[in-house]
């Protein structure tokens, strides 16, 4: 999303011109209604304390403020959700049973799945390709890449990360090499966290550390890496958290954590996702979805929040037994409008199970 934002700006600009094109940037961004809020958040917890005070930059660096008023971690609404469509789940878990006596067959549905799903992931970033320009990438990866490693299953994100892929212009000669390396990237990564979710069923997921490997695989190659060497503020490789405050466009008045708290939020999100998949109070379709959610309410990285959201949902209910959601007819308003729902307590609203199919 961010990288879309930037392209244009970035276009042609140099190191020297960088910091004043980033200063406009940020200039855009900024309204007297989005500082007021900042400051209704902030202030109050800071207002008594010491700039230069370690009590100050403890808390700067804690992330609390942000989490104890957005409280992202609120699991009421999604109960509510669960009790409303009890009736919904029960029949999906009815499915799952009975898909669950075929593993081969789930097997090999979850990965004819992997092309597909990638590419409505990319899709709903405005990935301009078509679904048979990510087959063609998906097949030839399959050929190229996956069919000549046995150990797929259980090689590591790091490992994953590292291996030799094809160019956009080997897989798709004539396309936009950022477009098509988009798609690429996506597949590598959902057919790693599919493979991955099937040799550790029943786990709660990848850790803090794979999660940032997620990132960097499913960014190089792209226009995102533009946006990551102009970064303002300290400079970072794809793969780390975001040294800078961010915005969307879609709603400017979405506040995330800023940078400093974004360490402290990712680490008690796991910590979070782990004691709720213990709990097993959250039927694990709603907890696939509320982690979703809760992700990308932190929104840890410049870009590809979104496809990685997505990618963590999916591997979650894979690793519970069920199929990734595929969403049915859904363009990115609708998708847009899901998330900021669920963002604001109202998971209840939206779109996920009515337009998708999570069985």
């Amino acid at each position: 999303m961010f990288a879309q934002r930037f392209r244009q700006i970035l276009r042609g600009v140099t190191a020297n011109s960088a910091s004043r094109v980033n200063l406009q940037a940020v200039r855009r961004y900024a309204n007297k209604p989005r500082d007021d809020l900042l400051k209704s958040i902030y202030h109050p917890a800071f207002a008594n304390l010491n700039k230069d005070s370690p009590e100050y930059d403890d808390l700067a660096r804690s992330g609390r403020v942000w989490e104890n008023f957005f409280k992202p971690g609120n699991i009421e609404p999604y109960l509510q959700a669960q009790s409303d469509l009890k009736e919904r789940l029960t029949e999906i878990d009815e499915l799952k049973e009975w898909y669950s006596k075929k593993s081969n067959a789930r097997t090999d549905l979850l990965r004819a799945l992997v092309c597909e799903y990638a590419h409505q992931s990319t899709s709903l970033e405005r990935n301009p390709l078509h679904l048979g320009d990510a087959v063609v990438i998906f097949d030839k990866l399959e050929k190229q890449v996956f069919s000549n490693i046995d150990s797929l299953d259980v090689m590591s994100t790091s490992e994953v990360s590292k291996l030799a892929l094809p160019t956009p212009e080997e897989l798709l000669p004539g396309k936009d090499a950022s477009q098509v390396a988009e798609i690429r990237n996506h597949i590598l990564v959902s057919r790693h966290i599919t493979e991955a979710a099937l040799n550790n069923p029943g786990t709660a997921g990848m850790s803090e550390a794979d999660i940032k490997q997620l990132s960097m695989m499913m960014l190089r190659g792209t226009d995102a890496e533009t946006l990551y060497a102009f970064n303002w503020g300290n400079r970072i490789q794809l793969g780390d958290y975001r040294s800078t405050p961010i915005s969307v466009r879609s709603n400017p008045m979405r506040i995330f954590p800023y940078h400093l708290e974004v360490p402290a939020c990712m680490h008690r999100y796991i910590e979070w996702r782990d004691r709720n998949h213990a709990d097993k109070i959250l039927h694990p379709i709603i907890l696939a979805t509320h982690l979703s959610t809760y992700f990308v309410q932190i929104h840890p990285f410049l870009d590809g929040n979104g496809r990685l959201c997505r990618v963590l949902m999916a591997d979650y209910l894979i690793r519970q037994g069920y199929l990734p959601v595929v969403f049915v007819d859904l363009v990115r308003e609708d998708y847009i409008k899901m998330i900021s729902d669920a963002e604001d307590g109202k998971p209840e609203a939206s779109l996920f199970f009515s337009r998708s199919d999570a069985t």
